[in-house]
């Protein structure tokens, strides 16, 4: 079955869906299953890896950026990620989607500090 992979605490919000709609073309993704992964990410060999498929249009992810990177290393399906603001303004806060950034490339340089 064709999906998306949804790698979040947060289920993905009409306008996510909408977005994902533009960004692929106009591929109706009804006809998608949305995938989604809610827990705390530790490995991405056994926790994202084994539910990506052929059938794999794209990986949303919210993660770290060591995870992200390792992920790019295994995989070659898009991987996005949403971009959201916080709204503190009713007393409680909830995160509004503002768009995706596709990952294109990672590089992680480290200098010691002491």
């Amino acid at each position: 079955m064709k999906n998306i992979l949804w790698v979040s605490r947060h289920v993905q919000q009409d306008n996510q869906v909408e977005q994902l709609n533009e960004w692929t073309g106009g591929v109706n993704l009804k006809d998608y299953h949305f995938i989604n992964l809610s827990q705390n990410i530790t490995s991405v060999e056994d926790e994202i890896l084994p539910l990506v498929t052929e059938d794999t249009l794209a990986i949303v992810a919210v993660l770290p950026v060591n995870l992200v990177s390792r992920l790019m290393k295994k995989t070659d399906k898009p991987l996005l990620k949403p971009i959201m603001t916080r709204d503190c303004s009713e007393g409680r806060t909830m995160y509004v989607h503002q768009h995706f950034e596709q990952y294109k490339e990672i590089r992680i340089k480290t200098v010691r500090i002491t």
